[in-house]
């Protein structure tokens, strides 16, 4: 499975120019359709809300690194990368509904291991390659 991103689309017919069509595509993703099921599956199996969006900062950074690099041309490529380099850095902690950036912490310190266990180990009685606990 994989998503399909328009990564230029829309974007020259906002009215707000480019930062701000960003801006509302990245509150919709973040905001109005993860939060809620990240907020549902913390109420609901116990899974920390911080464990989510490290899944999803990992997923991101693999979807960044290898599929987009390979789909889009140079020039789209590079505003990707100022794109990503906005979501991990930049955008605000209400977009996630959250007080802060949950990927700001995250990237703080780039290195190969995850800063929270994601309990694969659980299913599949091994560690994942990244595993904190490794």
């Amino acid at each position: 499975w994989m998503i399909e991103i328009d990564f230029m689309g829309g974007c020259h017919r906002h009215s707000g120019g480019r930062e701000s069509w960003r801006h509302r595509v990245l509150y919709q993703l973040f905001h109005e359709n993860l939060m809620p099921v990240w907020r549902s599956l913390q109420k609901v199996c116990y899974i920390p809300r911080i464990l989510l969006w490290e899944n999803t900062a990992v997923y991101l950074d693999w979807l960044y690194h290898h599929e987009i690099k390979r789909r889009v041309d140079f020039h789209t490529w590079q505003q990707c990368l100022v794109d990503y380099d906005y979501i991990r850095k930049e955008l605000d902690g209400s977009c996630f509904g959250e007080a802060q950036n949950p990927f700001q912490r995250l990237f703080e310190h780039p290195s190969e291991r995850r800063k929270t266990c994601c309990f694969a180990y659980s299913i599949k009685e091994d560690y994942c390659k990244n595993c904190p606990h490794r």
